[in-house]
């Protein structure tokens, strides 16, 4: 069984940004075991994007 590296990510525009850039956030970076992706490690992802927005 292969284990690949994972991760999510988000392009965000903080409120000031610099030169009208945008800006990479790794909102969470995990190793998969199996092809679907666990429901916790999203959801995970889903509540830092939260924080971020």
């Amino acid at each position: 069984m292969k284990r690949l590296p994972a991760a999510f990510y988000a392009l965000a525009s903080g409120r000031e940004p610099v030169r009208g850039q945008s800006r990479m956030v790794l909102l969470h970076a995990f190793v998969k075991k199996t092809q679907k992706t666990p429901v916790g490690e999203r959801a995970l992802a889903v509540r830092r994007m939260k924080e971020i927005a």
